[in-house]
């Protein structure tokens, strides 16, 4: 995992790796009765971690693609988001097409 992005990965004061998907990625290996070994990589190496056999699964929010989905099988999704725009109080962009003029 990335352990950079609160609330879902992150290194709190005390440098303890936490967050949601940390306590999932326990939770799971828990079940099947295995001891997770935790490795924190940039975002940009963790499918070529998955290639060269550095770790076995990744726990990070990454979005399905054509091209990942051909190289790597992807676990049912525990996570959805929704993009917004947001704007000042009083800002002329409304919409999305507002943004074609900036």
């Amino acid at each position: 995992m990335e352990g950079g992005f609160a609330p879902f990965s992150f290194r709190t004061k005390s440098g303890k790796l936490s967050g949601f998907e940390v306590a999932l990625s326990k939770d799971v290996p828990k079940q099947l009765k295995l001891n997770p070994v935790f490795v924190q990589t940039k975002f940009d190496s963790l499918n070529s971690g998955l290639d060269t056999k550095k770790y076995d699964v990744v726990y990070n929010d990454m979005s399905i693609t054509p091209e990942r989905q051909k190289a790597y099988t992807f676990g049912r999704e525990y996570l959805f988001t929704k993009s917004v725009l947001i704007t000042k109080k009083g800002s002329d962009i409304k919409t999305y097409a507002d943004l074609t003029k900036k």
